[in-house]
């Protein structure tokens, strides 16, 4: 190996304190930022990298080695702009308008829960209306997000009724609107513990296949067809 590239113990991985970097395309819609969501706004993220990180004493044994600050940008509010506004030119109007191909239909989207009621999670459920190839109101930052809320529409609270195979099936409480939400089978636990010495216990048969009885093969004698000869016809004389 090449002594200049070997990594010897007690040597600092150059990767240390870094992360997974995601695409920039449509990253005006992607918010919150960083790897634990601790920033709300793209200028915030160009702010960080232009002075170098937070905490970079108390984290200098782990700290990125490529976040050592940006001194073009460093004190100019004005250039901190300018690659912001370059960053939300890489959103993809398609995407932010919600057009073909990224319409979507109705989407009903659970988020989060507000209690048991019988045994049954309650889920909160909002709905996010259709859009057609055409599009329709852009998506928002989630700086927009944070001021005006998400355009989505609550419906009323459900809970789980009964586990369905295709799914769980949602029954209003308190009346509203019957919404059915995919779930996989046996995601759903039943209201009460089953008590074993109540619940007969499931006995299954034992499967009994019917032999299958193969005759033996019998050959057919082979028959050859008699060949039939076509009779040769005399040629005319020559004048």
């Amino acid at each position: 190996p090449d002594p200049r590239t070997l990594v010897r113990p007690g040597n600092r991985v150059a990767v240390d304190g870094a992360f997974k970097a995601s695409t920039l395309r449509n990253i005006e819609l992607t918010g919150p930022y960083m790897h634990n969501g601790g920033m709300k706004s793209l200028e915030e993220v160009v702010q960080f990298y232009t002075r170098g990180g937070d905490f970079r004493l108390t984290n200098r044994q782990d700290l990125d080695p490529d976040v050592g600050g940006i001194p073009g940008l460093q004190g100019n509010a004005e250039k901190i702009g300018a690659v912001v506004e370059f960053l939300r030119h890489l959103t993809d109007p398609r995407v932010k308008y919600r057009k073909a191909p990224f319409d979507h239909p109705e989407l009903v989207l659970p988020q989060g829960t507000s209690g048991v009621v019988d045994g049954y999670v309650r889920d909160i459920l909002y709905l996010l209306p259709a859009v057609g190839r055409d599009g329709g109101e852009p998506f928002g930052s989630f700086e927009d997000a944070l001021r005006t809320g998400f355009p989505l529409e609550q419906l009323n609270q459900t809970q789980v009724s009964v586990p369905e195979p295709a799914g769980r099936l949602m029954r209003p409480v308190d009346g509203g609107l019957v919404i059915d939400v995919g779930v996989p089978p046996g995601g759903v636990k039943p209201p009460v513990p089953l008590d074993p010495a109540v619940e007969a216990p499931i006995v299954l048969e034992p499967t009994v296949v019917e032999p299958v009885v193969v005759g033996p093969a019998v050959e057919q004698p082979a028959t050859a067809e008699p060949a039939t000869a076509t009779p040769a016809l005399p040629e005319p004389p020559l004048p």
